[in-house]
């Protein structure tokens, strides 16, 4: 297995009987190219200096003194910056305010993090996001604290994934393009979508595709344009909690949505 860390991977595989090391062998390509880096006699490695954003790619041989095994089968990393909302200054979201703590370090946000805003925030949950920014994965897990964001836009071909019980409120005109994905909680619209469908252009949850995976989707009067994607297996909620809010584009997928307003009717 291979498990991202910031500027590094951590590779773990199993014991071979009769091997007395392992060459460890990288690529940045799939499938060919690889490199051996470093031979151990444990069953582990930790390969650092790496950078962040780029994906690498890791075979394993078993060595003896009769000579070296086939490469395993390839795994694969990419290494990320994990940069943890802290709130300590302001509630802008810009790349220069010391909000963020990335290995329990105060720093400010750059675009080759993971932008995490959880419960551990000190203050300020409803986000100005002051300058368009463009994060690899932004991940929401509030299950105590309430998440609001509004502002520039949230770009790139990130994705954003939603956990935890409280809710979290999305406004703006968002351009990232690698879907929003609900497990639990509640999204709420609070701006509606330009465009419908593969031709969304903008909006609170960006042009992606939205896949229910459980909680609840608060319509907010608003109109989400994205394609929807129910998961296998779970059960999401609709909700209509003022008027009528609108879904436009297409509806895929084998779990249940149910529709209701605030006072839970079907």
């Amino acid at each position: 297995t291979a498990i991202a860390g910031n500027a590094q991977v951590m590779l773990n595989w199993s014991s071979v009987i009769s091997a007395t090391g392992y060459n460890v062998r990288r690529s940045p390509t799939s499938g060919s190219g690889y490199v051996t880096i470093t031979n151990v006699t444990m069953t582990s490695f930790l390969d650092t200096g790496l950078t962040n954003g780029v994906t690498y790619y890791y075979v394993v041989s078993a060595t003896n003194a009769a000579g070296e095994s086939a490469n395993s089968t390839e795994a694969s990393a990419t290494p990320q910056m994990i940069a943890v909302w802290t709130g300590a200054t302001n509630a802008n979201w810009n790349f220069t305010t010391t909000n963020w703590s990335v290995s329990g370090a105060v720093a400010t946000y750059a675009n080759i993090a993971t932008a995490r805003f959880d419960d551990t925030a000190r203050s300020n949950f409803t986000i100005n996001v002051a300058t368009t920014v463009s994060p690899l994965l932004m991940v929401v897990s509030n299950s105590i604290q309430s998440y609001a964001f509004s502002g520039s836009p949230i770009a790139g071909t990130g994705s954003l994934s939603k956990w935890g019980s409280n809710p979290l409120t999305m406004s703006g005109a968002n351009t990232y393009n690698g879907g929003t994905t609900n497990y639990s909680g509640s999204i709420v619209l609070g701006a509606s979508s330009t465009g419908s469908g593969n031709s969304v252009t903008s909006g609170p949850l960006g042009k992606g595709t939205v896949t229910l995976s459980g909680g609840t989707l608060q319509m907010n009067a608003q109109t989400l344009g994205n394609n929807l994607s129910v998961s296998a297996s779970t059960t999401s909620i609709v909700e209509n909690s003022v008027n009528n809010g609108t879904l436009g584009g297409n509806v895929t997928g084998s779990g249940t949505i149910t529709i209701q307003n605030s006072s839970g009717t079907s």
